[in-house]
């Protein structure tokens, strides 16, 4: 079988403390052969047939890498395809104000791009970047996704949502009511959403994600005039006051 090799990039220690834990894990409890390694002095030649590589990252700021893995992203982003000529957004929406004038900061990354995931691959219930609209494009496989109206934000324990980590009890479908009793009054709508289709959620309602099939899809979080001061004020916070999860 086909051995891992797993990729950290850390500012504090974390995201190799998770690795760490994998490396255990798969050696231990599955029997693979893994081991770790830095990105400090990777290339981007790095990749090798015959590995799985996992990569194992934290961020910080606006979703910058951390310093020992800024040589090693820059090199993967200089032998990156442009993709640019083969994307346009749909004529359903309108222009992105993230991208006009009005928008006085210039966003790093890009907040749309392609998401690639494994069968069973979970992202917990939480509402967008500051709060902006988004849209999510199926191209391969299928996801379902449950969503949930911003009125029931308190009564979803937003808290626990919208940093790091999955909080045990917190499964909108399973919930632990007697430590989390207002879930149990949370109406919820779920969608299977196939290839060729798409979804459209407004700002802060709140989604869960699980990929039903090993999934291709294209996403873009994008701003109207409607929302435009919220938008702002969360950035700002988040970018001067370092609030997190807003």
């Amino acid at each position: 079988m086909a051995p891992f090799v797993l990729l950290v990039g850390s500012m504090t220690g974390n995201a190799e403390f998770a690795a760490e834990e994998m490396v255990q894990v798969l050696k231990n409890e599955l029997g693979r052969e893994a081991e770790l390694r830095m990105m400090d002095e990777l290339r981007a030649d790095a990749f090798q047939p015959g590995t799985i590589y996992l990569i194992c990252t934290s961020t910080y700021g606006e979703g910058e890498v951390p310093e020992n893995a800024k040589a090693f992203y820059a090199a993967l982003c200089e032998q990156r395809p442009d993709l640019s000529a083969h994307y346009r957004v749909p004529e359903h929406f309108g222009p992105d104000w993230f991208t006009r004038k009005l928008w006085p900061f210039t966003m790093h990354p890009d907040p749309h791009g392609i998401l690639i995931g494994p069968r069973g691959a979970f992202t917990k219930l939480h509402y967008d970047l500051w709060g902006s609209h988004s849209w999510n494009a199926q191209i391969v496989g299928r996801k379902e996704w449950v969503f949930i109206e911003p009125r029931y934000m308190d009564d979803v324990y937003i808290e626990t949502r919208q940093n790091g980590g999955y909080v045990p009890g917190t499964d909108i479908e399973a919930p632990d009511l007697a430590q989390y009793p207002r879930l149990g009054k949370v109406p919820y709508y779920k969608v299977v959403v196939h290839p060729g289709e798409m979804v459209y959620f407004p700002s802060l309602w709140m989604h869960q994600v699980t990929s039903l099939d090993d999934t291709i899809s294209v996403t873009h979080n994008y701003l109207s005039g409607n929302i435009y001061w919220r938008v702002l004020g969360r950035y700002l916070a988040h970018r001067y006051l370092k609030k997190q999860g807003i």
